[in-house]
């Protein structure tokens, strides 16, 4: 019968496996007399950063002086060394590339130059932590205990457990990678290494109160006022309302289709973020979500977007324009230094953006909206996440306070 021809779908192996060189055949290894001592070599194979396996000489192992006090024989020698030899010719290939020089020249182009802007910014800023601890370690030389004593001294610094998990998790990935380059084929050091629980407990996100809301509104000018009464109102986080665009609004009477999603009237579809000057897409499917918005902001943000192109920001400084001539998206970490730090300290309030998604999943906690439109709201993949951002104490109060007033209320407490 004839075969057919798999030439069409058969990929040649060696287009996509790394030139791994003639297979290493058994070693016996090479015994000889150095300065006194037995000593012993033999072939590794070494793969370099290019994923390429090269042979070379391994370093002189002493086994035993061959002169003097404590000599052994030959025969002994060639012992030890046979011994030796059984755990060569079991192990795979090494790689004499160190930490740094492998995140230099694979991880860094191979993974994170393919991430957002604020995910570059996130691995470089872990990574400087990283190169500082085990920059000069070969691949195969950093070990679990030594995860582990580098998490407990970052501990002992006052690092917060969030943190050194973001630490630990960017060496698993660093070792990852290079298990999937065959550049490193032992165990992953940063694999199962607990985080200490010395570390510092990161500071809960706390919902604003409704008093708290309106003091910071009251100090608050147009379009600032607009952004935090629709961070609260909606969940929207400081990228997605600096990236908010006018063709996301829909303030018409009509459906609007913006990027094949369809956006109802009052409504507009965050599905843009803004940070550090990089314009990104949602960082999850879940994060790209249509919400309502209130009636309150309808006519002011009318005003603001009239006669405007679409693809202009819709929250922008005044004064930038009469500066720069052109219109320009806020910068919220210039808002969080300039405006909300001062606040702060007028107020004795801690103002920021992140509690404003605190303070909308507390409210609709309160409210006893759905779970799943909570979720969706705050556009998390799981309702633990929103359960993360509820401020339970407000609730707890305001039970306590009930409870004690159903005790004691209209009847005189006996002393």
């Amino acid at each position: 019968m004839k075969q057919p021809d798999r030439s069409a779908f058969w990929v040649d192996d060696a287009a996509i496996i790394p030139d791994m060189g003639r297979r290493r055949g058994h070693q016996k290894g090479q015994l000889y007399q150095e300065s006194g001592w037995w000593k012993a070599r033999w072939l590794e194979d070494d793969i370099g950063a290019d994923g390429k396996l090269t042979r070379r000489r391994s370093k002189p192992w002493p086994i035993a002086r061959c002169e003097g006090p404590g000599r052994i024989s030959k025969k002994e020698a060639q012992k030890a060394l046979a011994e030796k030899m059984v755990e060569v010719n079991r192990s795979g290939p090494t790689t004499r590339l160190t930490v740094a020089e492998f995140i230099e020249k694979r991880f860094v182009p191979d993974h994170v130059a393919t991430l957002t802007g604020n995910g570059q910014s996130h691995y470089r800023d872990i990574l400087k932590h990283v190169g500082a601890a085990f920059g000069a370690f070969e691949l195969p030389e950093v070990k679990a205990h030594h995860v582990s004593q580098w998490l407990q001294a970052k501990a002992g610094r006052g690092y917060s457990q969030s943190y050194l998990k973001h630490m630990r998790n960017v060496l698993h990935k660093v070792y990852e990678h290079a298990y999937q380059c065959a550049i490193h084929e032992g165990r992953n050091p940063a694999e199962k290494v607990a985080i200490p629980k010395s570390a510092r407990e990161p500071e809960p996100t706390a919902a604003y109160t409704l008093e708290e809301l309106q003091a910071i509104l009251a100090h608050l000018d147009s379009p600032l006022w607009e952004m935090f009464v629709l961070g609260a109102s909606t969940s929207m986080h400081a990228a997605e309302l600096t990236g908010l665009r006018i063709e996301h609004v829909n303030l018409s009477d009509r459906i609007k289709v913006v990027m094949g999603r369809q956006v109802p009237p009052g409504s507009l579809y965050a599905c843009e973020s803004l940070a550090k000057g990089q314009r990104t897409s949602g960082k999850t499917k879940n994060r790209r979500r249509v919400l309502p918005i209130p009636e309150i902001l309808h006519d002011k943000l009318r005003a603001m977007i009239a006669d405007r192109p679409d693809g202009e920001p819709v929250f922008f400084m005044p004064r930038c324009v009469e500066v720069w001539g052109k219109v320009a998206p806020i910068n919220s970490q210039n808002i969080t230094r300039r405006t909300f730090g001062p606040l702060s300290a007028n107020l004795g309030i801690k103002v920021n953006w992140h509690r404003l998604r605190a303070t909308n999943a507390t409210f609709t906690g309160q409210m006893l909206m759905d779970d799943e439109a909570r979720r969706k709201m705050m556009g998390h993949g799981s309702l633990r996440m929103t359960q993360h951002y509820t401020d339970t104490y407000i609730q707890q109060k305001r039970a306590a306070d009930a409870i004690a007033e159903n005790l004691f209320g209209g009847s005189e407490i006996v002393q």
